[in-house]
């Protein structure tokens, strides 16, 4: 099972813990969609023209998809201090799966990811990151 992370769950980034003893193979990886910053504090992918670069995890345990499931929900408290008068519930993460490339735009299969749609960004108030990326934290 392969899931493709671009924010903080990607290896090194403050969340990676989460998911790190259940990782059997992590490599750099590419996929088409845009990236934003959300005033809450962590990246949102969409599905427009655009490039994302994060990394392509691998797991073995069908248990650790419902452990990431678990995290990707927003934080109530959270959520409604950065996002008031916001619908929690309208505003979540959708799981979908998407192709994954290599740096060299190499097939490298379909993965989960964790995904918003464009209205869903604007509503949080998302500021697109031109290059892709979601930086790491110091």
């Amino acid at each position: 099972m392969h899931v493709f992370v671009y924010g903080t769950l990607k290896p090194g980034e403050i969340n990676y813990s989460i998911c790190a003893d259940d990782v059997v193979e992590s490599q750099p990886a590419i996929a088409d969609g845009c990236l934003y910053a959300l005033p809450l504090g962590y990246p949102a992918m969409t599905l427009e023209a655009g490039t994302v670069r994060g990394a392509l995890l691998s797991f073995i345990e069908a248990a650790a998809l419902e452990r990431l499931d678990e995290f990707e929900r927003h934080d109530p408290i959270e959520f409604l201090d950065h996002a008031p008068g916001q619908c929690l519930e309208k505003n979540e993460y959708e799981r979908k799966q998407i192709t994954v490339y290599d740096s060299d735009r190499r097939f490298l299969g379909l993965a989960w990811s964790y995904i918003m749609t464009p209205e869903q960004v604007q509503q949080l108030g998302g500021r697109l990151l031109p290059n892709g990326q979601w930086p790491s934290l110091p």
